[in-house]
């Protein structure tokens, strides 16, 4: 079961990389300057500092953590969504996790300094 979600969280990945590496490509094609999204829906929660702190408590853990995205992202959401809903989950949850990690790690690093 764990296999398969996490093929599935590849595959989505692997399909929404590959249509934003084409995107300009396509749309310039059909005469387009760029190629507007077909939602326009904010999916995770507008509270980021409860993001902030679940990041921050995966990094400080002890244990190893193996999948630290799926950790973070909203199951029920997740499953809710359609395809191309639950890719842009998933790419805004990586964003926000990569925005929230470095900003952890430039802290700790600033900690260290005197």
């Amino acid at each position: 079961m764990k296999s398969e979600r996490s093929d599935l969280l590849k595959a989505l990945a692997l399909k929404a990389k590959n249509r934003m590496i084409h995107r300009n490509t396509i749309g310039k094609a059909y005469g387009y300057d760029e190629v507007s999204p077909a939602c326009e829906v904010k999916l995770i929660d507008e509270k980021d500092d409860d993001f902030y702190e679940n990041v921050q408590r995966l990094l400080n853990s002890d244990e190893g953590v193996n999948n630290p995205i799926k950790r973070l992202m909203n199951e029920k959401i997740f499953n809710s969504l359609d395809n191309r809903g639950q890719e842009k989950y998933l790419l805004d949850t990586i964003e926000k996790y990569l925005k929230y990690r470095k900003k952890i790690e430039d802290e700790n690093k600033a900690n260290l300094v005197y």
